[in-house]
């Protein structure tokens, strides 16, 4: 019982830490990036390699053998262990909700590593942008990989 209490204290600190990184950003869909960089997060913690896959918009922009390079969800598959190399997994996996940004591209953490934001699957048709029912709906993809450069993550051995 003393474990369940606890449990429900820890997610509803989450939830409150949660309400205020978004307050600060402003965004409206704030809780649901957070409810998705979590479960990406749980995925690359697994080496869940087709949920991560799953997860990204492509073609996705990442560093394959030092040139950035637009890659498929193939190339993500047969290139993953280079593409969130060690220092990109750390990043990611040590960085905290309360140092999410946004702006006008999307969502970020871990100094870049990664950016994220609402996609429309390919073959929806067009809308304007500023139906927000419809961008409501849309899914998270993750657009950007930064990765392999030095990590500034403290946990991570960076500065």
């Amino acid at each position: 019982m003393r474990a369940l209490v606890g449990l429900i204290a820890c997610l509803l600190s989450a939830c409150a830490w949660a309400q205020d990184v978004c307050r600060q950003i402003g965004a409206d869909d704030c809780r649901d990036s957070i409810a998705f960089l979590h479960e990406f997060r749980a995925a690359l913690e697994k080496d869940d390699k087709v949920a991560v896959a799953l997860m990204l918009d492509y073609p996705v922009r990442a560093t394959i053998k030092g040139k950035s390079k637009l890659v498929s969800r193939q190339g993500l598959l047969e290139h993953f262990d280079e593409i969130f190399d060690p220092a990109t997994r750390c990043a990611i996996l040590k960085s905290e909700d309360k140092d999410l940004f946004h702006n006008w591209q999307g969502y970020m953490i871990a100094d870049g590593r990664i950016w994220w934001d609402k996609r429309a699957p390919k073959g929806t048709p067009k809308v304007k942008l500023a139906d927000a029912e419809f961008v409501r709906m849309l899914p998270f993809h993750v657009i950007t990989i930064n990765n392999g450069g030095p990590t500034t993550v403290a946990a991570c051995g960076g500065k």
